[in-house]
């Protein structure tokens, strides 16, 4: 199955938290139906962190990072410059989110 960012939001722009989470939403209900999706971001100019932290980071959190790029393809992001960029900043905020908390653990202990 194939979600369309433009067609989730009805815009060029994936800029803000509750974008993302719409999109979170869509690839979560998508999934129950299906065993994978591809993302694709085709006519999308805008690309925000705070979107992907509220769509993929989310699942990612959720779901777990292998569950993800098993499950989750992306598609169509060769003109966003960034993508990959904010990509790893995503998965580097999860890490450190994680690395944070046990580490927090630790010394409340």
């Amino acid at each position: 199955m194939q979600i369309s960012v433009f067609e989730i939001l009805n815009s060029p722009n994936a800029m803000f938290h509750q974008d993302g989470l719409k999109l979170h939403r869509a690839i979560i209900e998508a999934l129950e139906k299906e065993d994978g999706v591809e993302v694709s971001f085709a006519q999308v100019k805008v690309l925000t962190t705070q979107f992907l932290n509220a769509s993929f980071g989310k699942i990612m959190v959720e779901k777990g990072m292998s569950f993800f790029a098993k499950k989750v393809k992306v598609s169509n992001t060769d003109h966003l410059a960034t993508y990959e960029t904010k990509l790893e900043w995503v998965v580097d905020n999860i890490k450190n989110n994680d690395n944070y908390r046990t580490m927090l653990d630790a010394v409340l202990a």
